[in-house]
C-alpha cells in the first residue's frame, strides 16, 4: 500500500490534499495544492472514473489520452508518430 504524502514529499507515492464538500449543484473544489501538483488549470477537461470498492478517480483527459496512445502504440494497434 502506498504511503500518503503531501506535496513536499517524494513523487509517485500518493498524496493527501485535504477534503472537499459537495455543493448544491454537485460541484467540488479541487484544493489548490492538488491543482498545482497535477497542473490542473481553469478550462481543463477532467475524466471521472470509479470503482465500487475503491472510489472515484479524477484524471486529466490529456494524461489519459497520452496513456492510451502509448498503450496502443506498444500493442502495435497504433503507430506512435512521435517515436
Amino acid at each position: 500500500m502506498n504511503n500518503i504524502k503531501n506535496k513536499h514529499d517524494a513523487k509517485d507515492e500518493g498524496y493527501f490534499f485535504g477534503t472537499a464538500k459537495v455543493g448544491e449543484k454537485g460541484q467540488v473544489v479541487i484544493p489548490k495544492i492538488a491543482r498545482d501538483t497535477f497542473d490542473i488549470k481553469t478550462g481543463d477537461t477532467l475524466v471521472m472514473v470509479g470503482d465500487s470498492s475503491k472510489g472515484i478517480y479524477i484524471v486529466k483527459s490529456s494524461a489519459l489520452k497520452e496513456f492510451a496512445l502509448k498503450t496502443l502504440a506498444k500493442s502495435g494497434i497504433l503507430k506512435d508518430k512521435r517515436a
